[in-house]
């Protein structure tokens, strides 16, 4: 475990370094990138989890900032928060991948959700 670490994929939103604080507070090493970042990089920094963030983008715009669909092919973890899960529904071909989608409105009481918000995961295989 002392070696696993968590790349947080920032889209633009505003909360990417709160959420790799809370990351790192659980005892993980944990990076934030541009969404840019090439799949090299990202398959060179090996991470047992990707984070996608949120941003001021819809997912719906022409131009909108994307990945690269070989990220879903890595064999990880991956939460989309915000605007970062409904790029996951935008970009996964297979809604079947869905494995978890819960809503949420600061369900631990810690402050991380301001309103209601949805957190999804997608497992990858």
């Amino acid at each position: 475990m002392q070696n696993e670490k968590v790349l947080v994929l920032d889209f633009g939103g505003q909360y990417n370094q709160l959420i790799a604080r809370r990351v790192r507070e659980c005892h993980v090493y944990c990076e934030v990138k541009s969404y840019k970042t090439t799949m090299e990089e990202i398959r060179a920094f090996d991470p047992v989890g990707i984070i996608f963030t949120g941003g001021p983008n819809s997912v719906y715009e022409e131009g909108s900032p994307q990945v690269s669909p070989e990220i879903f092919t890595m064999g990880v973890p991956i939460l989309g928060i915000c605007g970062g899960y409904q790029m996951l529904g935008e970009s996964v071909s297979d809604p079947t991948s869905l494995v978890r989608c819960v809503s949420f409105d600061d369900v631990n009481g810690d402050g991380m959700s301001t309103g209601t918000g949805t957190v999804g995961e997608i497992i990858c295989e």
